[in-house]
């Protein structure tokens, strides 16, 4: 793996909440062309209750390490959608949101990375299989979790290009290294 060292990789707090949503919006209007909306966007409205404060939820972000800037968010939070119900639960599942690179650092290894730090969090925190979607109307999204273990589950939105995606976290072994996306041994040197 090969992360540039000037990146710190931190869990947000309460302080960064309008850099976060800044960031976010920037990405949601460049990338899939539409703005705010409520029903949406509620977890943005309620940052806090939603990924800083509950113990299993979390939202990462790839800060600059002399700008501060954000680079990169990347939410875990328990699933708690109405659909899907027969296939996941809030106690086995985590669901991966917010998943975004700035353009300017795309391709670089800093998504993967994400991946790599949300699977270890996952697994910490008992979480056996992961969720999420994207969109395969982004240019590169559906490469990148495919690439990353990810399989297809379903299609959602059409209009959207929407695509519903799981993978099934394997417990690392005692005495086994960190395990990447693909459940590879990451050396420290990677």
């Amino acid at each position: 793996m090969n992360v540039n060292e000037n990146i710190i990789f931190t869990a947000a707090d309460s302080s960064l909440i309008p850099q976060i949503r800044k960031f976010i919006f920037t990405v949601i209007t460049e990338d899939f062309g539409y703005c705010y909306n409520p029903v949406w966007h509620y977890d943005l409205d309620h940052l806090d209750e939603v990924y800083i404060k509950p113990k299993r939820n979390v939202l990462f972000l790839a800060l600059g390490s002399l700008s501060r800037e954000i680079l990169g968010t990347f939410g875990i939070r328990a699933f708690e959608r109405d659909f899907f119900r027969d296939r996941y639960s809030e106690d086995t599942t985590a669901e991966f949101t917010r998943c975004y690179v700035d353009k300017k650092q795309r391709r670089k290894g800093l998504g993967s990375y994400l991946v790599v730090k949300a699977e270890k969090f996952c697994r910490e925190r008992g979480y056996e299989k992961v969720y999420l979607h994207t969109q395969k109307t982004v240019p590169g999204a559906l490469e990148f979790w495919l690439h990353n273990g990810y399989q297809i589950t379903g299609y959602g939105d059409k209009a959207l290009g929407t695509v519903h995606m799981e993978k099934i976290l394997r417990q690392p072994a005692s005495g086994d290294q960190s395990l990447g996306s693909k459940g590879k041994k990451i050396n420290s040197d990677d």
